[in-house]
């Protein structure tokens, strides 16, 4: 099979739940409808992981995951890290959109979203990196130049100061080449 790529309001497709449904739009479409149907409650529940809908929004500990693949060499990038964290924001908004469309709107989700981005802000924004902190298990922030909050574009998490701060690093120096993006910045210590 062809690799496809697609333009969509990134420039590109590149997940599953992207590309399967321009193979077989129906299907997709007839699969989002028995979805909204018989298990809202299970988008609602994994939009809230690890989230107490009760209690006012937090960020997140991922604990000791090393999830990072580009940080496997002893320099810890766990716990609250400002590109998990920032993920929560469109979690909250796609699952508030399905239940729209089920008749049970979840305005507490965006609400949350917005309380998310605000807290993201304060929590972990650096203005003199122009960069998002994490949080290590004592509470100790630190930097970790990954690409990974790059993804954070276009989400509507991020204001205008977060983004014109980001894309100050998207240089030669830092993380661009003749190939394109590194997964870290040639100046993270890692």
């Amino acid at each position: 099979m062809p690799a496809i790529r697609v333009p969509d309001s990134r420039g590109t497709f590149g997940e599953t739940w992207e590309i399967l449904p321009l193979y077989d739009p129906r299907a997709a479409r007839e699969h989002i409808r028995q979805f909204l149907k018989t298990d809202l409650e299970h988008v609602i529940a994994n939009a809230l992981y690890g989230d107490d809908p009760s209690k006012p929004v937090r960020l997140i500990d991922y604990g000791s995951s090393n999830s990072h693949l580009e940080l496997r060499r002893g320099y810890p990038y766990n716990h609250v890290m400002p590109d998990l964290n920032g993920r929560r924001y469109a979690n909250y908004l796609m699952a508030s959109r399905p239940a729209d469309l089920a008749g049970k709107p979840a305005p507490h989700l965006r609400q949350r979203a917005e309380s998310l981005k605000v807290l993201l802000k304060q929590a972990l924004w650096s203005p003199r990196t122009r960069w998002f902190d994490f949080r290590d298990a004592q509470g100790r922030t630190d930097t970790r130049w990954t690409v990974q909050v790059f993804k954070r574009f276009r989400s509507g998490v991020l204001d205008g100061e977060q983004e014109a701060g980001l894309l100050g690093h998207l240089n030669e120096r830092e993380f661009l080449s003749e190939f394109g993006l590194h997964s870290l910045s040639k100046t993270d210590i890692a």
